[in-house]
């Protein structure tokens, strides 16, 4: 059960053209109400995700992003790790027409955190070459990415327990919170990971 002040650890993943990795990370605490089973959790998270990713982030990433997973983990404050306690599908995908870029090339979006220097980012892969100009990520991508920002940078409710996304620092044990603000850039960004067959 995820019970108050448990840590957990959500992570997204995707495929790109059927061959590319994406993944994002969040972590949330959880601040209150009753106990609740890790799949119900999970179940709840994805359905918030969906809605915001479905009014913001859909329209402006490539059609050849699937959704395919979410995974929760649950931070052990004993062991010093996070343990898989739920999985599911989900269904988060890019409807964008187009010519694409390169699979690591994608929207930088900063998450402010209570303490500056531990400030959040997550990267939103698949845009489209109609959403970068003269290599500036346009104004449309940036005001829906950073309208997708204010939804999912705040506490949600889930069945009457409340999580709020922030930062968690894995070796000190240290939490803090989003402040529910942050930056969309405005240049693209480009993150590959060194792991054979993930890009971003």
């Amino acid at each position: 059960m995820i019970t108050n002040n448990d840590i957990v650890r959500l992570v997204l993943t995707w495929l790109l053209n059927s061959e590319t990795v994406v993944q994002q990370v969040w972590h949330y605490i959880k601040d209150a109400g009753s106990d609740q089973d890790p799949a119900d959790v999970l179940d709840d998270m994805l359905t918030e995700h969906d809605q915001h990713w479905i009014a913001h982030v859909q329209d402006h990433v490539t059609d050849d992003l699937e959704g395919v997973e979410g995974e929760l983990f649950l931070w052990d404050s004993v062991a010093g790790e996070f343990n898989q306690v739920a999985t599911a599908a989900h269904t988060m995908d890019g409807a964008a027409v187009g010519d694409r870029y390169a699979p690591g090339v994608a929207g930088l979006v900063h998450f402010y955190a209570s303490k500056p220097r531990y400030n959040g980012a997550k990267y939103v892969a698949g845009i489209t070459e109609g959403g970068i100009g003269n290599g500036i990520v346009t104004g449309t991508v940036t005001t829906a990415l950073a309208l997708w920002l204010l939804d999912v940078a705040v506490s949600w409710v889930l069945t009457g327990s409340t999580y709020t996304p922030g930062v968690f620092n894995q070796a000190a044990a240290r939490w803090n919170d989003f402040t529910g603000s942050g930056l969309v850039s405005a240049n693209p960004a480009y993150q590959r990971r060194r792991r054979t067959g993930v890009g971003i």
